[in-house]
């Protein structure tokens, strides 16, 4: 038996982004290069399926490169030690933590031999954190102090 699936248009979620200095400061951690509004493609469509606040390569010099126009990660990452960022000042939750997963995903297939993502959140949530630590090469760091 074939049910129809939903035929509902799906959206794309949104969340409150973190400070840029909480950017920054993980940028001063982490060292490397630091790419920011890096635009992740998913098969071969020229559409972006994901934008993550930042891209670290820290095996690269320190500096900070504004991709959010026209950049995308394939030329930027290939072959690189790639740390995908997602952010919210919200709480760590199931959304943010896919946006991790996702954006992990997509710097492998843009060509990263070693793809990480860190969820940059303002609140914490031990329970969520603990599931997404499950995936290797997957963090969630707290960005801010609880509200």
């Amino acid at each position: 038996m074939i049910v129809p699936g939903p035929n509902a248009r799906l959206g794309h979620a949104t969340y409150p982004r973190v400070a840029r200095s909480f950017l920054d400061d993980l940028h001063t951690r982490l060292g490397g290069e630091m790419f920011l509004g890096v635009h992740l493609r998913g098969n071969a469509t020229p559409r972006s399926a994901l934008t993550v606040d930042a891209v670290i390569l820290p095996d690269r010099p320190r500096k900070q490169t504004d991709t959010s126009v026209g950049g995308t990660a394939e030329k930027l990452i290939a072959g690189a030690h790639a740390i995908g960022v997602v952010s919210t000042r919200g709480p760590l939750g199931m959304g943010v933590s896919g946006f991790a997963l996702v954006a992990q995903h997509l710097l492998r297939r843009a060509g990263a031999v070693d793809a990480q993502a860190i969820a940059l959140v303002g609140v914490d949530d031990r329970a969520v954190r603990f599931a997404l630590e499950r995936f290797p090469g997957l963090t969630a760091e707290l960005a801010a102090p609880a509200i």
